[in-house]
């Protein structure tokens, strides 16, 4: 359901910050590390450290939004 929403997305950040989607059953140890409990959920991690978390479905201006106030 997000699919469509990150690949819009990540074109207007490209340079600033990459989009990566992980299945959590073929992956579960990302999964584990992250706490992830609910899907969707983008994490945002900034040098290694995780500096924001949206949990279930955003539409394309919501979640731009969110990441522009994550980023500043």
């Amino acid at each position: 359901m997000m699919k469509p929403v990150f690949e819009k997305l990540s074109g207007s950040y490209k340079g600033k910050l990459n989009f990566a989607k992980v299945n959590t059953e073929v992956s579960p140890e990302i999964a584990e590390k992250y706490g992830i409990q609910g899907i969707p959920c983008l994490v945002v991690v900034k040098g290694g450290e995780e500096i924001g978390r949206i949990v279930g479905f955003s539409n394309e201006s919501m979640l731009k939004q969110k990441i522009d106030s994550m980023l500043k």
